[in-house]
């Protein structure tokens, strides 16, 4: 029966180990600046710590993320390895600077200054309704440590819908997060899932027991919701492992290519390419079977499941099965 088949947020993160080790540093910048299609220049200046070996971006490469703090969703970019130069003798002793032609011309990290200069960060909604931020995160996929800013209220000069632009910004109080965790269960469940309401109480429920933080929803549709209608559309997805499977938000996520399998559940252990009970496409939206609204466990009722070690569209919308078949869920964080 198989089927045929960005307020603006800066996070630049450079790609290794788990949650954030470090101090978080919290900076004054000179000027941020953000245009509607992409482009972005922040300087921020002060006295910051230069990123240990461990974070190092000429072996684990970078990523900025922007977006609006009081938008979901957002666009991040990875700055690879190649493009980042050690800065000093040894390199890096005097800090870091990446250097593209294609995003980011000038990424600048040094004991008295933060600055980048980016021209491909992808559309941002202008104006903004929040404050603008400025976040830089490593390493990448498991951020250590994180260099944040924040523009808003009387620092901001211009928010219209060509250009955002502050001065002589203040430090933020803390270093908001754009990451949001993602699992696969490592327990299965009958169709009879309780509705969509019932599934995310079971998400909450794994989460919880495992240790994982905050509020969690089922990758699930029934006949009148989908994730695409139902989720907070975050920026970046990862798992517990510090892998991210989509690292330029909702429209990555939903491209129908994952960067990354979702294959590690709640407890960070690999469980390869096992059934997930979704009825949705790769796209977000509603597939055609779901077990009865998930109220129905019988042989005579299917639901659409994709599955945990695939990366094309089949992670979500792989196959069907009758719905007494016991089958993992995917527990998105909101």
């Amino acid at each position: 029966m198989t089927k045929v088949a960005v307020a603006a947020t800066f996070a630049l993160a450079v790609a290794a180990p788990l949650a954030h080790a470090a101090p978080d540093q919290l900076m004054a910048c000179a000027v941020v600046l953000v245009k509607p299609h992409g482009a972005a220049k922040f300087v921020c200046r002060g006295t910051f710590t230069l990123p240990s070996p461990a974070e190092d971006p000429t072996v684990g490469g970078a990523r900025i993320l922007v977006e609006d703090r009081a938008r979901p969703g957002g666009n991040a970019i990875n700055l690879g390895s190649a493009g980042w130069m050690g800065l000093g003798r040894p390199p890096g002793s005097k800090g870091f600077r990446y250097h593209d032609t294609l995003f980011c011309p000038t990424v600048i990290v040094k004991p008295s200054v933060v600055k980048g200069v980016c021209t491909g960060l992808g559309y941002v909604s202008l104006p903004l309704v929040g404050p603008a931020g400025v976040s830089l995160e490593m390493p990448a996929n498991a951020p250590r440590r994180r260099y944040c800013a924040e523009a808003g209220g009387g620092s901001v000069i211009r928010n219209d819908a060509s250009v955002f632009r502050a001065r002589q910004t203040s430090p933020p109080s803390l270093c908001p997060s754009s990451v949001k965790n993602v699992f696969v269960t490592s327990t299965t469940y009958e169709g009879n899932l309780g509705g969509l309401a019932g599934a995310d109480a079971t998400c909450n429920a794994v989460a919880s027991g495992a240790g994982l933080p905050g509020v969690y929803r089922a990758w699930l549709s029934d006949s009148t919701a989908s994730p695409s209608t139902r989720f907070t559309q975050s920026p970046i997805y990862e798992l517990p492992n510090g892998l991210d499977i989509s690292n330029s938000g909702w429209p990555d996520l939903t491209d129908g290519t994952l960067y990354t399998p979702i294959d590690v559940s709640e407890l960070g252990t690999t469980v390869g390419n096992v059934p997930v009970w979704t009825n949705t496409m790769a796209d977000g939206t509603s597939d055609e079977y779901s077990c009865a609204n998930w109220t129905s466990a019988s042989s005579g009722d299917l639901g659409s499941e994709g599955f945990s070690g695939q990366t094309d569209y089949a992670w979500s919308d792989g196959d069907y099965a009758s719905c007494d078949h016991r089958v993992s869920l995917y527990c998105f964080e909101q």
